[in-house]
């Protein structure tokens, strides 16, 4: 099990889609934010259903993956042309 959190910024036509998915997998905290334990498994299968909803040159989806050993990883997907200046 991993801890999930994911955040999206997507176009407004697709935003209803993308919310149903997310409910199934994960624990939504705010307008476009969701959390929660998942497994390995499942985080692919919704990593591959979010991929066919999205238009990879608008949309925007991060996930933020996080193991036991407090070891982290990000997963982008769609446009990540620009970085944010997060501190």
């Amino acid at each position: 099990m991993v801890w999930v959190i994911l955040i999206y910024d997507i176009e407004k036509s697709r935003v209803n889609k993308i919310r149903k998915i997310c409910e199934g997998y994960l624990v939504r905290v705010q307008e476009s934010a969701f959390e929660g334990y998942i497994s390995a498994a499942l985080l692919n299968i919704l990593i591959k259903r979010l991929k066919k909803e999205i238009d990879e040159s608008y949309d925007k989806i991060k996930i933020y993956s996080f193991r036991e050993d407090r070891k982290g990883k990000i997963i982008e997907l769609g446009d990540v042309s620009h970085k944010d200046n997060i501190i």
